[in-house]
């Protein structure tokens, strides 16, 4: 079993931060104080009693930024766990530490993460995640083998959609997105699905549903992108936005997700 030497009591370690900056700002200038107390009593320069009162002073400083660094990640760590807490999973801060803070960010973050994987709803769209419509699709081809049912899944992707990208602002985008996903949610029914799968592209599941029958869904979706009223900020050079579509029916066409 590996030892994890950062729970260890040594430099980089809380538990000796904390007691270094005690003694930097309690023992040593109480110990300073009554050094003075004596040395004053014996009549020593005015000189030398303001220079240990210096050090005293640096040493109380030295000690006050120890214990800043080890509340300030505390703090940012609250702030982020409270945005987690409400559902902003990629707000928790990331700290590259040595000691227990830094540990106890990474395993945040690996929570995170994995709350991020097993999401269903994209938080921006309201459409459904990449992996949530993957573990779906995986589903529906092992049921489609079992009972011999077949399952269609379509791709789609926006057209010079890098192009726009690359001329608009992260606002416009969003927004051709959303009105984009809205336009497929809206063209389909019943048990199908809608997915954000990738960067301006859009995932369509259709359970129940052959080559054929998806094909005219397909087709329904792009006239319906290719004949909606877009604003004019949300046009790509002028011109209305339109989809490209890439599908397939499995198990026919394969037995896997890739």
């Amino acid at each position: 079993m590996k030892k994890s030497q950062d729970l260890s009591i040594m430099s980089k370690n809380l538990r000796s931060k904390i007691i270094v900056a005690f003694c930097l700002m309690s023992v040593i200038p109480i110990l300073i104080s009554i050094y003075l107390a004596f040395t004053y009593i014996f009549g020593k320069s005015i000189w030398d009693v303001v220079a240990i009162i210096g050090i005293g002073i640096i040493l109380a400083l030295l000690g006050f930024y120890i214990v800043q660094e080890i509340i300030d990640p505390i703090i940012r760590l609250s702030f982020g766990v409270r945005s987690f807490a409400m559902g902003e999973v990629k707000k928790l801060p990331v700290l590259d530490r040595k000691d227990e803070i830094g540990d106890l960010s990474k395993s945040l973050g690996l929570i995170s993460g994995r709350i991020e994987e097993l999401k269903v709803i994209d938080e921006d769209t309201k459409l459904y995640t990449r992996n949530f419509i993957i573990r779906q699709l995986t589903e529906e081809i092992n049921r489609g083998m079992l009972y011999h049912r077949p399952s269609s899944f379509a791709m789609f992707g926006i057209d010079d959609f890098k192009k726009y990208k690359s001329i608009q602002d992260e606002k416009l985008v969003s927004e051709l997105i959303h009105l984009i996903g809205n336009i497929l949610m809206n063209s389909i029914e019943g048990i199908n699905k809608v997915a954000l799968f990738d960067d301006g592209q859009f995932a369509v599941l259709m359970p129940e549903t052959n080559k054929k029958e998806a094909y005219r869904i397909a087709e329904d979706i792009r006239k319906g992108v290719e004949k909606f009223k877009f604003p004019l900020k949300a046009r790509i050079e002028g011109k209305n936005p339109t989809v490209s579509a890439g599908m397939s029916e499995n198990p026919l066409d394969g037995m896997t997700v890739d």
